[in-house]
Order: C-alpha cells, then structure tokens, then sequence
C-alpha cells in the first residue's frame, strides 16, 4: 500500500468513527424524545378509554402502560440516557409536574371509590399539555 493510499485508508476511519460519535450523540437525544413519545401515545389512548362511562382499569391495560412510563420509563431515560445537564435541568420538574398530575388527577381518579372519570379526563389533558412541552424542549 502506497502512503497516499494509507493516508486515505486513515481518513476514511476517521470518518467512520467521527459519523459514528455523531450518532451516539443523536442516540442520546433520541431515547429520551422516543420515552416522551410513548407516553404522549399512551396517555392518548387512555384519554379515547376515558371516554367510555363503563371504563374499568382492571379490564382495560391502557392505564398500566401509561403508569409504567410516567413512573419508571420516563425517570430512567431523562436520568440515565440523557448525558446533557441543560435538558435535564430543563426537563425535571416538568417530568415531575407530569407524575404529580398523572398520580393525583389521573390514578388516584381512576381508582377512587366511586370512579371520577371527569377529573381523569381533565387529568390526562393536563398530561398531554406537560407532555407537548417536554417534547417541544427536546426537539420532538
């Protein structure tokens, strides 16, 4: 191989490993909009449930799925995943305004002896709205 050809061979590696950091850097990005995503959709498919006067949360898992990544999914993502310290500062107390409005308004309505779908409702909008401006903040 000719030092012209060892010197292109070398940049070509260098390419593939500077296209690749770029990557894990769009990666970490990514994971935690795709989390936010889950959760948008999962609390609009509890919203249409909501809307059956008949809903019951032991028949219907929509209610569970959006539990899991409000509670566990979501912390993880925008704890762990997220390596910018701007954005997590951005986006903690929004995840936290989004479990202190889904636990009170929505689970605890949900559950409640008689069942309050109305307050759920509202809840679940109140969510989406919190949802909507995590994912503005992330780039979604």
């Amino acid at each position: 191989m000719t030092r012209k050809h060892k010197w292109l061979w070398l940049g070509a590696v260098f390419g593939i490993l500077a296209g690749g950091c770029e990557s894990a850097e769009l990666k970490a990005y990514s994971e935690p909009l795709q989390v936010v995503e889950r959760a948008e959709l999962g609390l609009t498919r509890l919203k249409d449930k909501l809307e059956n006067p008949d809903y019951t949360p032991v028949d219907e898992p929509a209610i569970a799925q959006s539990t899991d990544e409000i509670r566990a999914s979501m912390p993880y993502s925008l704890g762990k995943k997220l390596k910018d310290e701007a954005l997590k500062g951005e986006l903690t107390p929004k995840m936290e305004q989004l479990q202190e409005t889904f636990n009170k308004q929505v689970f605890d309505a949900v559950y409640a002896d008689p069942r309050d779908l109305a307050t759920a409702r509202a809840g679940v909008d109140q969510c989406l709205a919190i949802v909507a401006e995590m994912k503005s903040i992330l780039g979604g």
